[in-house]
């Protein structure tokens, strides 16, 4: 029987590398959900439209896939927002933040659990980032969110019919990178296909209930200290995201 490949964000440069890879290989039934068409549809892919956030609309459109039928389920979460939080910014976790990197996930979660509880094999695949330890405080509604989102992944992957893969990257080479730091170095910046390359053996043919990946492009200039010193850090940003 085939396995079913669901990847969310499938609009976006992530979603749509992850997308080409599979499409290019048999065994596969692929779907791409969306709130958006994206701007170039890859080939053999069944686009879903819809908004995770909304759980009766998410019941409904994945109910039509029939995903009974499939062997084994693979889902890869790309959703996920990311807010710069200013020094002046407030101490509590932004909402949106939260629910567009963990409450999305828990909706697909919630659907696939019913699955499991028939025996069905179920893969997972979420991201966060490199410097979630560190807690850097202008993005600590992102980390926070993050920690969370590991948390609840570790812990469903404690089900035996449950495995999943934790990916941590560096600055991905996307289009919402793009325009959030265009001032920025891009040199070393993780380019889409690299983050699929690294990650695509354990996603398919893992063996651990639980693993996290570290992925990063290297930088010559890289210190340790560099998530550290956060002013040092707050300027760097400042300037990536608004020259002058």
């Amino acid at each position: 029987m085939k396995k079913i490949i669901i990847v969310s964000g499938a609009a976006g440069s992530l979603g749509e590398e992850y997308l080409k890879y599979f499409s290019e290989r048999e065994g596969f039934h692929l779907v791409g959900l969306s709130r958006r068409e994206p701007a170039k549809k890859v080939k053999n892919v069944e686009y879903v439209y819809l908004d995770l956030l909304h759980s009766n609309e998410l019941d409904k459109k994945m109910s039509k896939l029939n995903l009974k039928e499939f062997a084994e389920i693979i889902f890869i979460h790309l959703v996920g927002k990311f807010k710069f939080e200013d020094k002046e910014g407030s101490k509590r976790l932004d909402k949106k933040i939260y629910d567009s990197n963990v409450t999305t996930f828990v909706n697909m979660a919630n659907i696939f659990s019913k699955l499991v509880e028939r025996n069905k094999k179920v893969v997972f695949c979420c991201f966060g980032s490199v410097s979630d330890k560190f807690d850097i405080p202008y993005w600590k509604s992102y980390t926070q969110s993050k920690k969370e989102l590991r948390r609840i992944v570790k812990d469903l992957s404690k089900n035996k019919n449950i495995r999943s893969v934790f990916v941590n990257v560096s600055t991905v080479l996307t289009d919402n990178e793009n325009k959030l730091r265009p001032f920025a170095d891009k040199t070393y910046w993780l380019n889409p296909k690299k983050v699929v390359q690294k990650s695509i053996r354990e996603i398919i043919f893992g063996k651990s209930q639980f693993i996290e990946l570290d992925v990063f492009e290297p930088h010559p200039r890289f210190k340790q200290d560099y998530y550290l010193n956060h002013k040092a850090l707050y300027d760097k940003w400042k300037r990536e995201m608004s020259r002058g």
